[in-house]
């Protein structure tokens, strides 16, 4: 540890609670001197070119301006040791590895952020010979192609959710669900329902309601059709739990839920609902 702090971090976010999470788990640390926030990709180019930082937390898809843009924006040799923050998907997850800079799958854990500020501060000790600006210049100068090979045909599983070993029944079988101090592991068994958020979506289960940094057609895909259906642009139902679809005045629908609730039915969804179903029953 050194005797005082010494290190300036800009951390770039466009979602208020990721930014928090990050500077909660940074103030404590003897190592860092002043932390800075950005709430978008061109608030941080702004930063960039006007203070100089130690380290960089920066978010890969953001509006306006995403993370790869803003490294494009200021230039691989005058950027920091960054530390990317990302929901993306394995291949994208091994571009990063591949261009050795580290990430940060949200959600993450305290064990996880430890790890990665631990690589971040190696990255600052490299920065004078130049080895950050070459990992950023093979991370911007990678084609798909390239990400790809680097997967190496292998299935990097995000540390957010647990699947199947067979490909066949890979589907999410938990959620963990990143908390302030924990990480809460929930069983997709116990999800009632799920609806969106903003860029989150909310679990729904018999106790809890938790929020879970993903987009809902993404987690759609990975829940098993079987047990779950897609009843609303907004919203995500556990079939067994679905007792009746009434129709409204007006043309809309409602699922009632063996649990009380009653859910939003969309007029396009309403067959595939039913003939899901009616699929299960059979």
């Amino acid at each position: 540890m050194p005797d005082a702090p010494v290190l300036s971090i800009l951390v770039v976010d466009d979602e208020r609670y990721a930014r928090e999470r990050l500077v909660e788990l940074l103030e404590p640390r003897e190592e860092v001197r002043e932390i800075d926030r950005a709430d978008s990709g061109n608030d941080a180019v702004e930063a960039l070119r006007t203070t100089s930082y130690d380290l960089v937390f920066l978010d890969v898809q953001m509006p306006e301006r995403t993370g790869l843009e803003v490294i494009e924006t200021i230039g691989p040799s005058n950027m920091p040791p960054t530390i990317f923050v990302t929901a993306y998907d394995q291949y994208a997850l091994k571009a990063f590895e591949y261009a050795a800079i580290d990430y940060l799958l949200k959600p993450f854990d305290d064990d996880r952020f430890e790890e990665a500020f631990r690589r971040g501060l190696e990255m600052r000790s490299l920065q004078e010979a130049e080895a950050v600006a070459d990992r950023f210049r093979r991370l911007l100068d990678a084609s798909e192609e390239e990400i790809v090979a680097a997967a190496d045909g292998e299935a990097s599983e995000a540390p957010d959710a647990d699947r199947a070993s067979d490909p066949e029944t890979s589907y999410l079988r938990r959620l963990t669900i990143d908390l302030p101090g924990k990480v809460r592991v929930v069983s997709v068994d116990d999800i009632r329902f799920i609806t969106a958020e903003d860029a989150y979506v909310k679990i729904h289960t018999a106790d809890e309601t938790y929020l879970l940094r993903e987009r809902m057609h993404v987690l759609e895909d990975r829940l098993d059709p079987s047990n779950f259906a897609r009843i609303h642009r907004s919203t995500i139902a556990r079939l067994d739990l679905i007792e009746a679809v009434y129709r409204r005045s007006g043309g809309d629908y409602t699922a009632r839920l063996e649990t009380g609730e009653e859910l939003d039915v969309s007029r396009s969804r309403h067959e595939d609902l039913l003939a899901q179903l009616e699929t299960g029953l059979s």
